[in-house]
């Protein structure tokens, strides 16, 4: 599993054609959600070409 917390990221990561598992609540900020994707090299590779 790998934990986004951003929902612009997350967002485009599931155009990608990323596997979105589910999301759950921030206890750290409440309000806001993690996004749990399945943790894959195409994960890796697109948050690397999404973070240049």
């Amino acid at each position: 599993m790998y934990f986004i917390y951003s929902r612009r990221i997350a967002n485009i990561l599931v155009r990608m054609g990323n596997e979105l598992i589910g999301t759950r609540p921030n206890y750290k900020k409440q309000g806001f959600q993690i996004f749990v994707f399945k943790k894959t090299d195409k994960l890796i590779s697109d948050l690397t070409i999404i973070s240049q």
